[in-house]
């Protein structure tokens, strides 16, 4: 596999700024400044990145856009600093993708997420999280084999693949909390 690592650098204007495909992605300690990108100034599939300390400082949107990303192994938060965009993320049956309050998902026209982990998402009653398009609707989220709990979720328009499943959550074999969502 590639391997790419970015530290300490400045990235200054244009449309996107990084773009990875199936490489070991690794950045820390970097500021995005002035990108117009309305869809991720980052994006990345394959291997879940390593991020730290990523800034975006007068940019159209603060979103990291992924497509077809796999998380393996690994624990995984998402916090409210930046904006999410996912056309397929996979959380294998040895992670925990969790998400805090105020973070914002999008997932593209068909996208989905399929959950064989855990998916812990905790919004508030003030500060919910939203699970929502990126345009007009979106697939599903699967649960398999999978014990998650969200709470304060705003869950709006999934199902978007009525040919397939025409619902926004499929439950197969799991221990799914959903409250207050």
């Amino acid at each position: 596999n590639a391997s790419i690592s970015v530290k300490n650098s400045a990235f200054i204007s244009g449309e996107a700024a990084i773009e990875s495909k199936n490489s070991l992605l690794s950045l820390s300690d970097l500021t995005f400044a002035n990108y117009s990108a309305s869809d991720g100034i980052l994006s990345i599939s394959g291997s879940w990145p390593e991020m730290k300390n990523l800034v975006c400082v007068d940019c159209n949107k603060n979103m990291i856009k992924f497509e077809k990303i796999e998380i393996k192994n690994k624990e995984v938060t998402l916090t409210n600093d930046w904006q999410y965009l996912f056309s397929e993320l996979l959380i294998d049956d040895k992670s925990i993708l969790r998400i805090k309050d105020r973070v914002n998902i999008y997932l593209d026209s068909y996208g989905l997420i399929t959950v064989n982990g855990q998916l812990e998402a905790y919004g508030t009653i003030d500060q919910p999280i939203n699970i929502q398009p990126f345009s007009s609707s979106w697939a599903y989220i699967i649960f398999n084999n999978s014990s998650s709990t969200l709470r304060y979720v705003n869950i709006s328009r999934g199902g978007g693949l009525p040919e397939i499943y025409n619902t926004a959550l499929l439950v197969n074999n799991s221990n799914l909390s959903l409250e207050n969502s």
